[in-house]
């Protein structure tokens, strides 16, 4: 039996993962953090959830009962419950949010991700900042705070970069912006003093799954907020369909798959429920890449994912028409110059 607040699922004698995947994401999202959190191995007995207020999460495994803490703090990482707190805050007060992405394919599902989720719960002034490749270059830097600066920022959510800027996550200090790093890199020897670090790789963090993606911890945060929201009971979360995050899994298993990282514990399950999403997934980026790789959207697979880069290079013209033929017939691709974005005639 798991309970989750108010819901009660019912599954029986849990044996493994794969009986699991008939209930809910919720519930299977839960049942994976306590067997991983309480290292428990082989065949789960039962297990029991209860969230919300002092209760705790009592996990029962062949006669072995182990009581582990409540809260956002246990199941999503060390500064997690610091992190949701200072973001809860920053939606209260309608401050202005900067959303800073690496560029890769890790990095910008993870920007989208953060700017679908302040676009649901109402938070109108926020931006995405993503360096560029080749005038900027990897990294968090000083000149793009500078920049964010003079447009009003006064906190910064990093996605997939900013583990080792000690220099220029001391420089937004000075200049009055907060820091909440969110990265899956491996640590170096010091963290930078940011208002949070969220990372799966602190040295000092319990998370038991060590190589989520970037996205992954981008996702992580979006369950954290919910999940405090619904705790201080948010005027605006009651808004939000419980459960509606999993909309969000579409690009959380694009950058699981892409960004090359394990697809073992957590990360497989993330990547099943997404791969789900993401054939029914409405975004019109994702419907334009299938028709030009001619594949059933329905149908996509992580070779799909994990595969597609070379494969639309192949397919897709640049500065000039382009004839392609498919059985149904001829589907031309123009690249409107004045708009840099690709029509289907």
């Amino acid at each position: 039996t798991i309970c989750t607040e108010n819901k009660r699922h019912f599954f029986g004698k849990i044996k493994n993962e794969k009986e699991m995947l008939l209930g809910d994401w919720e519930a299977f999202q839960i049942f994976m953090a306590v067997k991983q959190t309480a290292k428990i191995k082989g065949d789960i007995v039962e297990v029991g959830v209860y969230m919300g207020g002092s209760s705790k999460l009592i996990c029962e495994a062949k006669g072995n009962k182990k009581e582990l803490p409540s809260g956002p703090v246990s199941l999503l990482g060390a500064d997690m419950d610091k992190a949701a707190e200072r973001i809860l805050r920053a939606i209260d007060s309608g401050e202005k949010v900067a959303i800073y992405s690496d560029f890769d394919a890790d990095g910008i599902p993870g920007g989208v991700l953060l700017s679908d989720f302040f676009t649901k719960v109402g938070l109108k002034d926020f931006i995405n900042y993503i360096p560029h490749r080749d005038r900027e270059g990897y990294g968090f830097h000083k000149e793009a705070v500078k920049k964010l600066k003079e447009q009003g920022v006064t906190l910064i959510i990093t996605v997939d970069v900013g583990i080792t800027e000690i220099k220029t996550v001391q420089y937004a200090n000075k200049q009055g912006i907060e820091v909440i790093l969110t990265d899956h890199h491996v640590v170096g020897e010091k963290l930078p003093k940011a208002f949070a670090v969220i990372n799966p790789q602190r040295h000092d963090d319990t998370y038991p799954c060590k190589h989520l993606c970037g996205t992954g911890v981008a996702y992580k945060i979006v369950q954290a907020v919910l999940i405090r929201a619904r705790q201080q009971n948010k005027k605006w979360v009651q808004d939000i369909p419980e459960g509606w995050e999993k909309w969000l899994l579409d690009l959380v298993a694009i950058a699981t798959v892409a960004d090359m990282v394990s697809l073992t514990d957590e990360n497989r399950t993330l990547v099943h429920y997404g791969l789900i999403v993401l054939h029914k997934s409405p975004r019109p980026g994702i419907s334009a890449l299938c028709r030009a790789l001619r594949i059933p959207q329905a149908y996509l697979s992580e070779d799909d994912i994990g595969f597609a880069q070379q494969r639309t290079d192949n397919y897709l013209p640049y500065n000039k028409q382009w004839l392609r033929y498919r059985a149904k017939g001829p589907i031309l691709y123009r690249r409107d110059s004045a708009k840099s974005d690709f029509s289907i005639r």
